[in-house]
């Protein structure tokens, strides 16, 4: 044999021993293996699993409904290389399946090809077709080597497939990596976007440069000095000009001057409900969250240390956590603990510091969720605190933002940013402040901007603040780097120190627990860690428990009840709803509608929906309503109305809506008990416990009504709950719940009394009179659509002019010459939908002369009898701008007023609207109640009473030659009407 073909033969026979040895191996190693694949194999299936696991969780993820937003285009790509991921893992462990030996013994059509392939393989496939025996030793040998083969053969189809699942693996870890730079760099583009915005106060300037842009103001300042003075701005037809060297000009000392306009800066900022969410809160229970005041000591439940802030950081300070977990509570029991006090001396040292608070609610007034309420309420309590000790630089520029303001004008909101950055910055003492905030959530609006002023005004080094929310993520990019605690994370203990408490405190429970005390325990145990840190949660589930108990439940009966009740607080809050039936729920369903809509416009009640005002609103309809005597409640039916209100509520709305304690209104202590042996006294005739009784009557009267918890308000007004309430609600066949709110302002007004002390005026403000009160049940009825509108002024009518007491209720009105009857009263008031309804629907028809004469009442409306329209609280002096305006268009035409051609409604007046646009004197003429008269017959020629309305135009426009802004729009509105009296009213105002 010639060498080479020696040496070929000699490399051939050594490449199959080499393949024979490695088949052998591989043939050995399958045999021999418990799970029929080699370890290379079953590592190779198991990481594609893992890999196919960490995608789907990633998946899950990547959901816009869970990231509650859509998916930037980086997002889209890593969902769709997972999902090759997840395809080529899938292939990578089907195939490795094939290759195990229990797989071997019975061969698919496809393998069986595969196996068919050479004189061997096809050999080792028509084996593997024979009829399938019993497994032995020798059937698993053949196997063994029936797989070794068929790996050899698909080798590179593995590895191709590994390769491929390798590249998608890295290009998906290089996204994710290059996603998470991505909202590195939008996080701190949106908290620079954030500083950047705190670095500036917006409008407000420092003091030099604001006092430097209102040096023209000097009129406006000697306005609102003679106001300080106690001069009128006008007397008669004297301006401020006159009174100067003027002898009845009396000069005070300047002190008593600025105190005055300090009085009136205290008086423009104060609100009523400036305190009234702070009161509402619950006391923290006894020894709960007091680990605040210690350091970090779990460093599994990592937080910055409160106490070392509090003494020596500066800034801001974060408190967060989902709803429910107690973070109100937790901000009134830092604002009252006098630790936080203690723990601050080292930070302000011997200087003095003020310490004050606001509390955001989102079911409260207007103020009470808006950065104008936060800033009065600031600036209202930080001011009386300096004023008691002011220091001479301060007090001068506080005198001179009072003079330079617009005299009698509110304070707008770039006027409080502008007086909360003098405060802060322009007092020459070294005062500290420390300033706490709760539920920066549940204010309505830009709550970015609440986030720039925080920001803002803890870059004073003389200033911090602690504020609290949600962790929304307008919150937590704009207070990321701010030291910060998550609540429900931290009060493990604070929770499970409130379940052991209430339940132990059942005597019930304590015999369960004598018996079992394992089992007892572990519901203890099993309580608190389904609470998650949720606060509210726990203190329902508990209320649950001691009411199971109550029953008679044993422990297995508790522990069924305790996994009854589901974890999320709208899923619980749901199970509470659905648990009304029948006609429980549409009493429900009314009464969660009245106290949404007690707080819209023109139904609002000043100092929140009480107790007495739900119970009245349950009751009343517009014909008992009419037929309310004009006298108090007495305190017997206060206590009436409310103990059964009281009662209603709780079974109507299963704890939702609920009121807070009337003890804490009068600082006595209550309990049903006490409360059933003074009626039980009372009914004996015991006369010596009626005062007790009736104070609390008084106290529970005046009690408001209120959600369980900001999160149940969120959950009943979502749209699709709400639409089930309205359904409910609209099967009622009382009045609708805006017409019975109505009612109630209707009998408020009935039963107001002057000589009620401030404590017992059910209602309203100490600052309430009979007239106001019939305002604001006019100014109510307004709201309504138009049939209920005019059942409910009907009402009014009839208390007005009908029955023995008209004459007193006049009187109390203050109201010497009253109207002939209530469709005048309402000509009067502007009422123009009542009166064209009337006018309409009245049968016999109304005269021509009747019609003349409304037509002459609205002409000759000099002053208003009540206030019933909103208006700003724009004053003539205001305007004075607007009527400058006015004199220079006038002007620029070329000569002074024509008062002939405002006579006679000429074009060049017309052109004068837009000048008075916004400016409404008091009191004038409407034109839309003439141009309605004239419509339905009235003759402005027709002498009523020996005088036609034209005549009354007439002798008014020559008796107003006064140049001031009301005279001059006198004049404007007189002329209009004689132009509206020519075209016969079919000119629109």
């Amino acid at each position: 044999m010639e060498p080479l073909s020696a040496l070929s033969v000699a490399s051939s026979t050594i490449q199959l021993l080499d393949f024979g040895s490695k088949l052998w191996d591989r043939v050995h190693e399958l045999y021999v293996s418990a799970n029929g694949t080699t370890a290379t194999h079953q590592m190779l299936r198991t990481e594609a699993e893992r890999l196919r696991d960490l995608n789907a969780g990633l998946g899950q993820l990547l959901v816009p409904d869970n990231l509650r937003r859509s998916l930037t285009p980086t997002e889209q790509a890593i969902v769709a290389l997972c999902s090759e991921c997840d395809d080529a893992a899938n292939e990578l462990v089907s195939a490795l399946e094939k290759l195990s030996i229990g797989d071997m013994d019975e061969p698919s059509e496809g393998d069986s090809e595969d196996l068919a392939k050479g004189k061997l393989l096809s050999g080792i496939a028509s084996f593997g077709r024979e009829k399938k025996r019993k497994r032995t030793g020798v059937h698993r040998k053949w196997s063994a080597v029936r797989a070794a083969l068929k790996e050899v053969w698909v080798q590179k189809d593995i590895d191709k497939l590994c390769h491929r699942l390798t590249t998608l693996k890295d290009s998906v870890g290089t996204s994710i990596l290059y996603n998470l730079q991505h909202e590195i760099a939008e996080s701190s583009r949106k908290l620079s976007d954030i500083q950047a915005r705190a670095a500036t106060w917006d409008s407000a300037k420092p003091f030099s440069d604001w006092h430097e842009a209102h040096k023209t103001d000097s009129n406006r300042c000697l306005v609102n000095l003679f106001d300080a003075v106690g001069l009128s701005r006008r007397r008669g037809n004297r301006t401020i000009n006159d009174h100067i060297g003027h002898d009845d000009l009396e000069l005070q000392p300047w002190s008593d001057m600025s105190g005055r306009l300090m009085d009136w800066l205290l008086d423009k900022l104060s609100f009523e409900e400036m305190f009234d969410r702070q009161d509402r809160i619950p006391d923290a229970f006894p020894d709960t969250f007091q680990w605040v005041f210690e350091d970090p000591k779990d460093p599994e439940r990592p937080w910055d240390s409160f106490s070392s802030w509090l003494s020596k950081g500066e800034g801001v300070y974060w408190i967060t956590g989902k709803a429910g977990s107690g973070k109100s509570t937790m901000m009134r029991m830092l604002f009252n603990s006098p630790r936080t006090r203690w723990l601050l001396r080292e930070w302000h040292q011997s200087n003095p510091i003020i310490v004050s608070s606001f509390f955001f609610w989102n079911s409260g007034s207007a103020l009470q969720m808006s950065e104008e309420g936060l800033l009065r309420s600031l600036l209202r309590q930080v001011l009386e605190e300096i004023l008691k000790d002011p220091s001479e630089q301060l007090m001068r520029k506080l005198e001179a933002f009072c003079l330079i303001l617009p005299p009698g004008a509110t304070l707008r909101f770039k006027d409080l940013k502008q007086l909360l950055r003098i405060v802060v910055e322009e007092n020459d003492q070294p005062l500290r402040y420390f300033f706490l905030i709760d539920g920066l959530d549940e204010v309505e609006g830009d709550k970015a901007s609440l986030v720039a002023l925080a920001h803002t005004l803890g870059t004073y080094p003389h200033i911090k603040m602690c504020v609290s929310s949600r962790p929304w993520v307008v919150f937590e990019d704009g207070f990321c780097q701010q030291p910060s605690l998550m609540l429900q994370f931290l009060t493990y203990d604070d929770i499970m120190r409130y379940v052991r408490e209430k339940l132990t405190g059942q005597p019930a429970f304590r015999e369960l627990a004598w018996g079992f005390p394992k089992t007892a325990e572990d519901l203890l145990e099993d309580i608190t860690a389904k609470a998650s840190g949720v606060f509210l949660w726990v203190i329902l589930a508990v209320d649950s428990l001691i009411k199971g108990l109550a029953d008679g439940d044993r422990i297995d009966d508790l522990k069924c009840r305790l996994d009854d009740i589901p974890e999320e607080l709208e899923e619980l809050f749901g199970k509470m709803l659905h648990g009304l039936q029948g006609r429980y729920f549409v009493d429900a369903a009314r009464i969660f509608q009245m106290h949404r809509a007690a707080k819209e416009p023109g139904l609002e009640f000043s100092r929140g929906f009480s107790l007495l005002a739900l119970a009245l609103a349950e009751e009343l309809t517009v014909a008992s309503a009419a037929k309310w005597a004009f006298k108090p409640l007495t305190d017997k039916e206060l206590l009436m109305h409310s103990i059964t209100m009281k009662r209603r509520l709780g079974s109507r709305c299963n704890g939702l809506l609920e009121i807070e304690d009337p003890r804490r209104k009068n600082g006595n202590i209550w309990s049903a008990r006490d409360l059933d042996r003074l009626i039980t006294d009372a009914g004996a005739g015991d006369p010596s416990v009626l005062p007790t009784l009736h104070a609390y009557g008084r106290a529970l009267a005046h009690t408001t009504v209120q959600y369980l918890h900001r999160t149940v308000k969120d959950y009943l007004e979502a749209p699709e709950i709400w639409l089930k309430i309205e359904e409910a609600a609209a099967s009622d066949r009382r009045p609708d719940h805006r017409t019975s709110l109505c009612l109630v302002h209707m009998v408020f007004w009935k039963t107001w009394t002057l000589n009620a002390s401030e404590d017992d005026i059910a209602l309203e403000t100490s600052g309430a009179t009979f007239k106001s009160m019939l305002e604001q049940a006019l100014r109510s009825a307004l709201t309504l659509a138009r049939k209920p509108q005019i059942e409910v002024l009907d009402a009014i009518g009839r208390s007005l002019f009908q029955g023995d007491t008209v004459f007193s209720v006049w009187s109390r009105l203050d109201i010497t010459c009253p109207p002939d009857n209530f469709l005048s009263f309402a000509v009067h008031c502007n009422l123009v939908e009542y009166v064209d309804e009337k006018l309409a629907v009245s049968s016999p028809k109304v005269s021509v002369r009747q019609c003349s004469r409304l037509l002459q009442v609205a002409a000759s409306k000099e002053a208003e009898l009540v206030s019933i329209h909103h208006r700003d609280d724009t004053s003539i002096e205001d305007e004075e701008s607007d009527s400058d305006d006015l004199n220079d268009h006038h002007d620029e035409k070329g000569g002074e007023h024509n008062e002939d051609e405002e006579r006679n409604g000429s074009d060049e007046e017309d052109d004068d609207d837009d000048c008075w646009v916004g400016y409404r004197y008091p009191g004038g003429p409407d034109l839309e109640m003439v141009q309605l008269l004239l419509r339905h017959g009235a003759d402005p020629d027709r002498a009523v009473d020996g005088l036609s309305c034209r005549e009354v135009v007439e002798r008014r426009l020559s008796m107003l030659l006064d140049s001031s802004p009301e005279h001059r729009y006198r004049r404007y509105i007189m002329s209009k009407m004689n132009g509206i009296f020519d075209r016969g009213g079919e000119e629109r105002a």
